[in-house]
Protein backbone atom coordinates (compact mmCIF):
# COMPACT_ATOMS: atom_id res chain seq x y z
CA UNK A 1 0.00 0.00 0.00
CA UNK A 2 3.26 2.38 0.98
CA UNK A 3 4.68 1.62 -2.71
CA UNK A 4 1.20 2.36 -4.36
CA UNK A 5 0.84 5.96 -2.18
CA UNK A 6 4.27 6.28 -3.21
CA UNK A 7 4.27 6.09 -7.21
CA UNK A 8 0.88 8.30 -6.49
CA UNK A 9 3.22 11.28 -5.07
CA UNK A 10 5.49 10.48 -7.59
CA UNK A 11 4.02 10.87 -10.65
CA UNK A 12 1.63 13.90 -8.86
CA UNK A 13 -1.03 12.34 -9.04
CA UNK A 14 -2.04 11.70 -5.07
CA UNK A 15 -4.35 15.08 -4.70
CA UNK A 16 -6.08 13.72 -7.63
CA UNK A 17 -6.95 9.90 -6.78
CA UNK A 18 -9.65 8.13 -5.12
CA UNK A 19 -7.83 5.04 -2.88
CA UNK A 20 -10.23 2.05 -2.08
CA UNK A 21 -8.85 -0.38 0.29
CA UNK A 22 -11.42 -3.16 0.67
CA UNK A 23 -11.29 -7.26 0.58
CA UNK A 24 -13.68 -9.63 -0.85
CA UNK A 25 -14.28 -11.91 2.21
CA UNK A 26 -12.81 -12.13 5.48
CA UNK A 27 -10.92 -15.46 7.02
CA UNK A 28 -12.20 -17.65 9.33
CA UNK A 29 -8.62 -18.62 11.15
CA UNK A 30 -10.70 -21.03 13.08
CA UNK A 31 -13.47 -19.52 14.24
CA UNK A 32 -16.86 -21.93 13.52
CA UNK A 33 -14.27 -24.93 13.60
CA UNK A 34 -13.59 -23.44 10.06
CA UNK A 35 -10.56 -22.58 8.33
CA UNK A 36 -10.32 -19.89 5.09
CA UNK A 37 -13.83 -18.78 3.63
CA UNK A 38 -15.18 -22.26 4.36
CA UNK A 39 -18.54 -22.78 2.34
CA UNK A 40 -20.46 -24.10 4.86
CA UNK A 41 -20.34 -20.83 6.96
CA UNK A 42 -18.96 -18.25 3.48
CA UNK A 43 -22.04 -16.04 3.70
CA UNK A 44 -23.40 -15.94 7.33
CA UNK A 45 -20.61 -15.14 9.92
CA UNK A 46 -19.25 -11.87 10.43
CA UNK A 47 -15.85 -13.66 10.21
CA UNK A 48 -15.94 -13.34 6.47
CA UNK A 49 -18.81 -10.28 6.00
CA UNK A 50 -17.09 -7.61 8.03
CA UNK A 51 -14.66 -6.66 6.06
CA UNK A 52 -12.47 -3.25 5.77
CA UNK A 53 -13.94 -0.79 3.55
CA UNK A 54 -11.34 2.51 3.79
CA UNK A 55 -11.67 5.55 1.42
CA UNK A 56 -9.26 8.40 1.18
CA UNK A 57 -10.34 11.22 -1.50
CA UNK A 58 -8.32 14.63 -2.28
CA UNK A 59 -9.37 17.25 0.21
CA UNK A 60 -9.62 14.94 3.04
CA UNK A 61 -6.90 15.89 6.14
CA UNK A 62 -8.30 13.27 8.41
CA UNK A 63 -9.82 10.19 8.89
CA UNK A 64 -12.78 9.23 10.58
CA UNK A 65 -14.33 5.84 12.06
CA UNK A 66 -17.89 4.57 10.99
CA UNK A 67 -20.04 1.57 12.13
CA UNK A 68 -22.74 1.80 9.80
CA UNK A 69 -24.91 -1.09 7.60
CA UNK A 70 -22.81 -0.50 4.20
CA UNK A 71 -21.56 -2.75 1.34
CA UNK A 72 -19.18 -2.88 -1.40
CA UNK A 73 -22.30 -2.26 -3.94
CA UNK A 74 -22.25 1.15 -2.19
CA UNK A 75 -18.92 1.79 -3.94
CA UNK A 76 -19.75 2.61 -7.58
CA UNK A 77 -22.65 5.20 -6.50
CA UNK A 78 -20.11 6.85 -3.95
CA UNK A 79 -17.63 6.89 -6.95
CA UNK A 80 -20.30 8.49 -9.16
CA UNK A 81 -21.35 10.80 -6.71
CA UNK A 82 -18.04 11.95 -5.86
CA UNK A 83 -16.93 13.05 -9.37
CA UNK A 84 -20.48 14.10 -10.64
CA UNK A 85 -21.06 11.49 -12.50
CA UNK A 86 -25.53 11.01 -12.86
CA UNK A 87 -26.35 7.13 -13.43
CA UNK A 88 -29.17 8.29 -16.23
CA UNK A 89 -31.52 5.15 -16.98
CA UNK A 90 -30.67 1.91 -15.70
CA UNK A 91 -31.98 -1.24 -17.28
CA UNK A 92 -31.70 -2.29 -13.55
CA UNK A 93 -31.34 -0.42 -10.20
CA UNK A 94 -28.41 0.02 -8.01
CA UNK A 95 -28.37 -2.05 -5.20
CA UNK A 96 -25.65 0.47 -3.93
CA UNK A 97 -26.58 3.81 -2.04
CA UNK A 98 -23.57 6.73 -1.95
CA UNK A 99 -21.84 7.19 1.51
CA UNK A 100 -20.63 10.53 0.23
CA UNK A 101 -22.85 12.11 2.78
CA UNK A 102 -21.87 9.81 5.26
CA UNK A 103 -17.78 11.03 4.48
CA UNK A 104 -18.29 14.78 3.93
CA UNK A 105 -21.25 16.10 5.99
CA UNK A 106 -21.56 12.72 9.03
CA UNK A 107 -25.10 12.10 7.67
CA UNK A 108 -25.90 8.44 8.21
CA UNK A 109 -27.32 6.41 4.92
CA UNK A 110 -31.01 5.71 5.60
CA UNK A 111 -31.15 1.89 5.33
CA UNK A 112 -32.95 -0.88 7.55
CA UNK A 113 -30.86 -3.59 6.32
CA UNK A 114 -28.28 -5.28 3.95
CA UNK A 115 -28.21 -7.96 2.01
CA UNK A 116 -25.27 -10.70 1.58
CA UNK A 117 -25.79 -13.54 -0.88
CA UNK A 118 -24.06 -16.15 -2.59
CA UNK A 119 -25.05 -19.40 -5.01
CA UNK A 120 -25.65 -21.38 -0.96
CA UNK A 121 -26.12 -19.12 1.53
CA UNK A 122 -28.14 -14.91 1.94
CA UNK A 123 -27.74 -13.10 5.00
CA UNK A 124 -29.73 -10.39 6.29
CA UNK A 125 -28.45 -7.74 8.17
CA UNK A 126 -29.74 -5.30 10.40
CA UNK A 127 -28.40 -3.24 13.14
CA UNK A 128 -29.25 -5.64 15.81
CA UNK A 129 -29.85 -9.06 14.12
CA UNK A 130 -29.07 -11.26 11.36
CA UNK A 131 -30.97 -13.96 9.39
CA UNK A 132 -28.86 -16.74 7.52
CA UNK A 133 -30.48 -18.50 4.78
CA UNK A 134 -29.71 -21.53 3.09
CA UNK A 135 -30.32 -21.08 -0.21
CA UNK A 136 -31.20 -24.27 -3.01
CA UNK A 137 -27.48 -24.11 -4.81
CA UNK A 138 -28.97 -24.93 -8.23
CA UNK A 139 -28.49 -28.42 -10.17
CA UNK A 140 -24.65 -27.39 -10.77
CA UNK A 141 -23.65 -26.93 -7.19
CA UNK A 142 -26.47 -29.87 -5.65
CA UNK A 143 -23.07 -31.97 -4.16
CA UNK A 144 -22.03 -28.84 -2.25
CA UNK A 145 -25.75 -28.72 -0.76
CA UNK A 146 -25.49 -27.25 3.19
CA UNK A 147 -29.12 -27.17 3.63
CA UNK A 148 -29.25 -29.72 6.29
CA UNK A 149 -27.26 -26.95 8.28
CA UNK A 150 -30.52 -25.08 8.66
CA UNK A 151 -31.09 -21.32 9.22
CA UNK A 152 -29.56 -19.36 11.49
CA UNK A 153 -30.86 -16.37 13.75
CA UNK A 154 -28.32 -14.06 16.05
CA UNK A 155 -28.40 -11.40 17.96
CA UNK A 156 -25.96 -9.04 17.46
CA UNK A 157 -26.13 -6.77 20.36
CA UNK A 158 -26.14 -9.89 22.89
CA UNK A 159 -24.03 -12.47 21.08
CA UNK A 160 -21.76 -10.68 18.82
CA UNK A 161 -19.59 -13.98 18.47
CA UNK A 162 -22.43 -15.20 16.82
CA UNK A 163 -22.53 -18.76 19.21
CA UNK A 164 -26.22 -19.00 20.10
CA UNK A 165 -28.77 -19.96 16.68
CA UNK A 166 -31.88 -18.75 17.82
CA UNK A 167 -33.22 -19.52 14.61
CA UNK A 168 -36.18 -21.86 16.58
CA UNK A 169 -36.60 -19.37 19.83
CA UNK A 170 -40.22 -18.50 19.85
CA UNK A 171 -38.98 -15.01 21.29
CA UNK A 172 -37.43 -13.76 17.90
CA UNK A 173 -40.25 -15.00 15.91
CA UNK A 174 -41.17 -11.41 15.23
CA UNK A 175 -37.63 -10.75 14.14
CA UNK A 176 -37.14 -13.58 12.25
CA UNK A 177 -40.25 -13.12 9.99
CA UNK A 178 -39.23 -9.22 9.40
CA UNK A 179 -35.76 -10.38 7.98
CA UNK A 180 -37.49 -12.67 5.61
CA UNK A 181 -39.59 -9.95 4.85
CA UNK A 182 -36.51 -7.90 3.67
CA UNK A 183 -35.10 -10.95 1.72
CA UNK A 184 -38.39 -11.18 -0.19
CA UNK A 185 -38.21 -7.52 -0.88
CA UNK A 186 -34.69 -8.01 -2.09
CA UNK A 187 -35.24 -10.68 -4.63
CA UNK A 188 -38.16 -8.70 -5.98
CA UNK A 189 -36.64 -5.38 -6.59
CA UNK A 190 -33.04 -7.08 -7.99
CA UNK A 191 -33.04 -9.92 -10.01
CA UNK A 192 -30.63 -12.73 -9.56
CA UNK A 193 -28.88 -12.14 -13.20
CA UNK A 194 -25.74 -13.30 -11.87
CA UNK A 195 -26.77 -16.59 -10.58
CA UNK A 196 -28.43 -17.10 -13.89
CA UNK A 197 -25.72 -16.84 -15.79
CA UNK A 198 -23.10 -18.98 -13.76
CA UNK A 199 -26.04 -21.59 -14.09
CA UNK A 200 -26.34 -21.17 -17.90
CA UNK A 201 -22.78 -21.18 -18.27
CA UNK A 202 -22.22 -24.65 -16.24
CA UNK A 203 -25.15 -25.65 -18.76
CA UNK A 204 -23.33 -24.88 -21.82
CA UNK A 205 -20.42 -27.37 -20.76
Amino acid sequence: IGEIIQALEESGMKDETIIIYTSDHGDFVGNHGMVEKAAAGQNVYEDILNIPLIIKYPGQSKGNVKYELVSQVDIMPTLLEMIGVECGELKHPLQGISLHKLMQENISPVREYVISESWSQAAVITRDYKLGIMLDPTDYRRKFDYRDFGDMFFNRRTDPLELQNGIKDKEYAMQISLLKSYYAEFQQIYPDIGKQQVLQSFINK
